[in-house]
């Protein structure tokens, strides 16, 4: 009668079953997470060669041995959890431990562990020896030179997409200089007077922004913001409002905090209430840790989407005491193929009115959507890359899109 290969999890594919040759040593681990003992011998059947038993020893001089099927069992770093409790395991019906186990001492074993007749070996099994193992040995290492040559493939992918990506970007810069430029045209040439004017009145405009210590300068479409404000929030929004403004491509920064006596705080009075804006925000994942160091806010953990990474750093940015947030919170999204992904946001930036998807290019890798292409502003680009942020499968967006008024 030929008998049934019993690998991990009930699998009748013998190829898997080399895994369970090298738990020998290691220590078992019951359905309750107690520990039971460490696996003295691996036991294989005889007509197949597949591991069926361990025989268990535990812990302690005087210890006795049981013997446990592995069906059901898998390895977790050196140990194995099995699915049973360990007063199963060291109640088990006595065996003779010798060099073979019969196989009516087999079925009784089998009856006491109720596994069902379809899943068992119904051959005697031996102790593995040394072919077996030199076997299991030569499996694990394919595997693992297997696992090597993809993560070098991989990485050679990776390396080959970047540097394609440097050329194009280095090219379309080239060409947009060479271009001539038309005189007298604000659309094509707003010349950097205009462009400060107009981010000045933009500050003065918005209700948010206390203006009265921001500098504003500006050199061909690049912006610097310098000065102070006092408030964190007051930074953010001067930022957005001076990216609005038609004609700028660029904004550096350099704004400094300088908090009035009032909101002066201490980190622990800050980290209570952060932890308080993000606990009692939905959009926010549980699992969004921050730390708090002299007013710095540093946002770490996992969530899904990009919005919730966004939403997390929002909740938090019109808090008194902030200086600065740091956005360490990792994307870990469903896993899609870069193709889809390609699809999706190509898909997401066709439904915006005021982008022209035909003026970008989408590419992803590793879930990694990278942009290019031209934009007429710095809100099209903004627009753009929230919008690749937002499709399933996204980690990060690399925006390369220029902007040429």
């Amino acid at each position: 009668m030929k008998s049934a290969v019993l690998t991990r999890g009930g699998s009748n594919r013998p190829d898997s079953a080399s895994g369970e040759l090298a738990w020998r040593g290691w220590t078992v681990r019951g359905s309750r997470g107690e520990a039971i003992g460490k696996i003295e011998e691996i036991y294989v059947a005889d007509e197949t060669a597949a591991p069926d038993w361990a025989l268990v020893r535990g812990d302690g001089p005087g210890a006795s041995a049981s013997f446990l099927p592995l069906r059901g069992s898998r390895s977790e770093g050196n140990e194995v959890i099995v699915p049973f409790t360990r007063a199963q395991v060291t109640h088990a019906p006595h065996t003779e431990q010798g060099s073979r186990l019969p196989s009516e001492q087999g079925a009784a074993l089998y009856d006491y562990y109720g596994i069902s007749k379809a899943d068992r070996s119904p051959s005697e099994a031996r102790p593995a020896g040394a072919w077996e193992m030199v076997v299991a040995a030569e499996q694990k290492l394919t595997v693992q030179l297997a696992h090597a040559w993809q993560q070098w493939l991989s990485d050679l992918r990776g390396r080959s997409e970047a540097a394609r990506s440097a050329t194009a970007t280095a090219s379309r810069q080239r060409r947009l200089a060479a271009k001539p430029r038309k005189e007298n045209d604000m659309k094509t040439t707003s010349n950097d007077k205009t462009i400060r004017d107009a981010v000045i009145r933009e500050l003065e405009w918005d209700p948010r922004v206390h203006t009265d210590h921001i500098g504003v300068s500006a050199s061909d479409g690049a912006l610097v913001l310098s000065g102070h404000v006092p408030s964190y929030s007051d930074r953010w929004a001067a930022v957005r409002a001076a990216e609005r403004v038609y004609g700028v491509r660029a904004v550096a920064d350099e704004i400094e905090i300088k908090l009035g006596q009032s909101s002066v705080r201490n980190d622990e009075d800050i980290a209570e209430d952060v932890a308080r804006h993000m606990h009692v925000n939905t959009a926010i994942p549980a699992g969004v840790k921050a730390d708090v160091i002299k007013g710095h806010v540093t946002l770490r953990g996992d969530c899904q989407w990009g919005y919730e990474r966004d939403e997390a750093q929002r909740a938090i940015r019109y808090i008194a005491g902030v200086h600065n947030i740091s956005n360490a919170i990792t994307v870990k999204p469903e896993v899609l193929k870069p193709a889809d992904v390609d699809h999706r946001v190509g898909e997401a930036i066709e439904r915006m009115a005021d982008l022209d998807a035909r003026s970008i290019q989408v590419t992803a890798s590793n879930g990694t959507v990278h942009l290019h292409g031209v934009v007429h502003s710095f809100a099209e680009r903004r627009a753009a890359g929230f919008a690749a942020a937002a499709a399933p499968g996204v980690t990060d967006v690399e925006n390369e899109i220029l902007v040429t008024p």
